[in-house]
């Protein structure tokens, strides 16, 4: 069987939308979790259906979360969505895996203490319309969602496919088909990220990030490139790990004059670096960029 292609970049949060008036959500007990026996022939079948719920629990909530305060219900419809997705997380605890895929299965029950660290703090945060508190919550469910790629891929691993003898790549051939090739992150980018030191940007246009040797960092409005007008200045450190550029911004700029209100920092998750050219996922805004080096 093949592992669905999922849009795997929406099993985290974005930005909520201010808060409402409107009476909190209601708490609610903890939902239980009931042992269940999976064969080795359904296993992958079950974890395809709970990664499919997943991910539609995050991007339902999103988009939810990015509606207007005064949204009718929109507190109310937040917390169903958390309930969707605590479900789809206890239907990975509730497994009791087959031999052949114990260790994967290790992988996904570590992704989803992480989730449920995130939950709890979601909750309190809509109970309690707390922005900040929900930005709290989206960090473990960032480190949830790095053991989960991770998860995934080990799984793509040990499916049998067709006659049994094709696994792995059947997940990186469905990549391939959306611009992923974690591959050549690995292979081409050392531990200490100096490939990554350059000039890059979209193909035809200015640089819109500069990554210097010393680890400081420009950033760029688009076509703005050299001017000091439009630009973020900070730090960058590769993570060999996770595959990820980490941005520290220190000042930033529009029409010359510096900026209050700007994201102090930003994760891009490396999903393709070969041949001169870089794809980058920003974890947050869930934007992607496909940059060519210019220098």
């Amino acid at each position: 069987m093949k592992l669905k292609t999922l849009a795997v970049s929406l099993l985290t949060l974005v930005t909520m939308a201010g808060c409402s008036t409107e009476p909190a959500a209601e708490k609610k007990e903890s939902l239980k979790v009931e042992p269940v026996e999976v064969t080795e022939e359904d296993y992958p079948d079950k974890i395809n259906e709970l990664n499919t719920s997943l991910d539609e629990g995050f991007k339902n909530l999103n988009a939810v979360a990015k509606e207007d305060s005064g949204s009718k219900d929109r507190e109310k419809r937040m917390i169903e969505q958390v309930d969707h997705i605590e479900k789809a997380v206890n239907g990975y605890k509730a497994i009791i895996a087959p031999e052949r895929y114990k260790e994967v299965h290790e992988q996904y029950l570590a992704s989803m203490k992480h989730y449920d660290k995130g939950i709890e703090t979601m909750r309190k945060a809509i109970e309690k319309r707390d922005e900040k508190l929900w930005q709290k919550g989206n960090e473990p469910i960032k480190e949830g969602f790095n053991l989960w790629i991770e998860a995934h891929s080990k799984l793509a691993d040990s499916v049998p496919v067709g006659d049994g003898t094709i696994t792995a790549a059947d997940l990186k051939q469905l990549d391939a088909l959306a611009g992923i090739d974690r591959d050549s992150v690995k292979e081409n980018i050392s531990e200490d990220g100096k490939e990554l030191v350059g000039k890059w940007g979209p193909a035809g246009s200015s640089p819109s990030i500069v990554l210097n040797a010393d680890g400081s960092y420009e950033g760029y409005a688009n076509g703005t490139y050299p001017s000091k007008d439009h630009r973020s200045i900070g730090t960058w450190k590769y993570d060999s790990e996770k595959g990820a550029l980490f941005f520290t911004h220190d000042e930033a700029y529009a029409d010359g004059k510096p900026l209050t209100d700007f994201r102090k920092s930003m994760i891009m998750g490396i999903q393709s670096f070969k041949d001169g050219n870089m794809r980058l996922l920003d974890v947050e805004s869930l934007n992607e960029f496909l940059y060519e080096k210019m220098d």
